[in-house]
C-alpha cells in the first residue's frame, strides 16, 4: 500500500513537471511570435508577450519570464508606452537569474532607450553605461556595439554630434569585425542623422544602399528610396550633376513607394525609429523626406 502511494506520488510529480515544461515551451513559442510581429504589429506582439508572462506563475527567478517581459517592454516602446515599458522591464530584472548577465544587460540597455524617449538623458546614459559594463565583463562584442549605438543616439538627441559620431563609429567598427551586415547598415544610417562632411556621408549612404538593395523586403524598400532620394539631392546640391545622372540606375522612383500601403510605411517607420535611424524632430534631410512620404499616403 505504501509502495503504491509512493509510486502515485512520483507520478504526480512527473505530471506536474511535465505541465511546467510544457508551459515553458509554450511561453518560448509566444516570445518568438512576439518578436516576429514586433514591428509590423506591436499590439499583437504585446499580446503574445503578455500571454507568455501569464503562463509562468510564481515569483521565483525565471529567465523565460524575464525574456517575455523584455519582449513586452520592446513592444510597449514601439507603441509609445514608454512609462509602461520601463515599469515592465524593471519588473523583468527581478526575474533574471544571477548567472544570466547577458539578459540583464539587454534589459538595462532597453530601459536606457526608453528613458531616452522620455528625454531623461542623464538616466539613459547611466543605464547604458551599466549595460555596457556588463557586456564588457562577459565579452559580448555584439551587445557592446548595440550599447554604443544607443549611446550615440542619446548624444544625437543632445545635439552633441561629435560625441555621437565617436560612439556610432565604435559600433560600426565592431559590427564590421563581426560582419553583422544589418547592424553595419544601421550604423551607417545613424552617421547620416546630422550634418557633417557631405562627401563622407554620401559614401555612408551609398554603402547602406548597397547593403540593403540585394535583400530588400517590402518594409525596407521605402527606406532605400529615401536614402537614394537623399543621396541624389545631396549630389545635386553639391553641383555634381554628372554623378546624379550616373547614379540614376540605382535610384528607386519615389512614386513606387507611394504605392505601398500606409501599414507597411508605418511598420517601416517603426523599424527605423526602433534601431535609431529615425529620431523624431531631428531636422535632417532623411527625416524630412520620411515624414513627407508618410504624409503623402495618409
Amino acid at each position: 500500500m505504501k509502495k503504491s502511494l509512493f509510486i502515485l506520488f512520483l507520478s504526480c510529480i512527473e505530471l506536474l513537471n511535465g505541465a511546467t515544461l510544457n508551459e515553458m515551451e509554450k511561453a518560448k513559442d509566444l516570445i518568438q511570435q512576439a518578436y516576429e510581429v514586433q514591428y509590423s504589429n506591436p499590439k499583437q506582439s504585446a499580446y503574445y508577450a503578455t500571454q507568455a508572462i501569464n503562463l509562468i506563475k510564481g515569483e521565483e527567478k525565471n529567465d523565460i519570464k524575464a525574456e517575455a517581459m523584455l519582449a513586452l517592454g520592446s513592444a510597449q516602446k514601439l507603441l509609445g508606452e514608454f512609462d509602461h515599458g520601463i515599469k515592465t522591464l524593471y519588473e523583468g530584472l527581478d526575474y533574471v537569474t544571477p548567472s544570466n548577465k547577458s539578459l540583464e544587460g539587454e534589459i538595462y540597455n532597453m530601459i536606457s532607450v526608453l528613458y531616452c524617449r522620455l528625454s531623461d538623458y542623464r538616466q539613459s546614459i547611466s543605464l547604458n553605461e551599466k549595460a555596457t559594463a556588463i557586456f564588457k565583463a562577459i565579452g559580448d562584442s555584439a551587445q557592446i556595439a548595440a550599447c554604443y549605438n544607443t549611446k550615440g543616439i542619446v548624444h544625437t538627441y543632445l545635439n552633441e554630434f561629435t560625441i555621437a559620431e565617436q560612439f556610432f563609429q565604435q559600433a560600426l567598427s565592431i559590427n564590421r569585425s563581426l560582419k553583422n551586415i544589418k547592424k553595419i547598415a544601421a550604423n551607417l544610417n545613424n552617421l547620416c542623422l546630422y550634418e557633417g562632411n557631405t562627401l563622407e556621408k554620401l559614401e555612408f549612404i551609398k554603402e547602406a544602399i548597397a547593403i540593403n538593395n540585394p535583400t530588400a523586403t517590402i518594409l525596407w524598400l521605402p527606406f532605400i528610396a529615401v536614402l537614394s532620394f537623399t543621396r541624389k539631392q545631396m549630389l545635386h546640391n553639391s553641383g555634381d550633376t554628372a554623378a546624379v545622372g550616373d547614379d540614376a540606375g540605382i535610384l528607386f522612383d519615389f512614386g513606387e513607394c507611394i504605392e505601398y500601403t500606409r501599414f507597411h510605411l508605418y511598420a517601416a517607420f517603426a523599424i527605423w525609429w526602433d534601431i535609431g535611424i529615425v529620431i523624431p524632430g531631428e531636422p535632417s534631410p532623411i527625416i524630412r523626406t520620411i515624414f513627407q512620404l508618410l504624409v503623402a499616403v495618409h
